[in-house]
């Protein structure tokens, strides 16, 4: 199996909730190119809704790309109660990289619980056609604000569904 095929299902059981498989499954992409920036992520960010905040912020720290090693350590930080540090990473991040981020900025914020700069940001990667925002209706790093009428009117406005059911 290649690895693009293993991180893939990685992000698929992430978005299923299902964390410690897509860790394994994450591990299994870096066996197989140890040094893939996205699997790193995936394996970041599994790690992090686990609760395992150090192993999270290494795995994050070894993402050689600057704007997806920001995303991957801001979650990490924020997910191991660092919040000062998410924030001055976040702060870096959106200093130095271009519009193109605008869901990972979205993102960002929303773990660090500004769900008006979060969506801000969100609404600006649909502007943009931003094909990232296409798993806000699942992934979990949008659950807190899943209640909010101008999140479920951006679900709407790009035709997913408010509510979906993850099992």
């Amino acid at each position: 199996m290649y690895v693009k095929s293993w991180f893939g299902l990685a992000r698929v059981l992430f978005l299923a909730r299902n964390y410690d498989e897509s860790v394994a499954l994450a591990r299994r992409a870096l066996e197989l190119s140890p040094n893939h920036d996205i699997a790193l992520s995936q394996l970041a960010d599994g790690l992090s809704m686990l609760g395992k905040g150090a192993e999270a912020i290494a795995a994050a720290q070894r993402i050689r790309d600057p704007g997806w090693r920001s995303v991957a350590l801001v979650f990490a930080l924020a997910g191991a109660g660092e919040r000062a540090g998410a924030v001055k990473e976040l702060a870096k991040f959106e200093a130095s990289n271009a519009i193109e981020f605008a869901t990972q900025y979205g993102m960002c914020h929303a773990l660090l619980g500004d769900v008006s700069e979060a969506l801000t940001w969100l609404e600006r990667a649909r502007d943009l056609h931003d094909s990232g925002i296409l798993d806000m209706g699942v992934d979990p790093v949008f659950d807190k604000m899943r209640d909010e009428p101008r999140f479920r009117a951006l679900l709407e406005s790009i035709k997913l569904p408010a509510v979906i059911q993850v099992r």
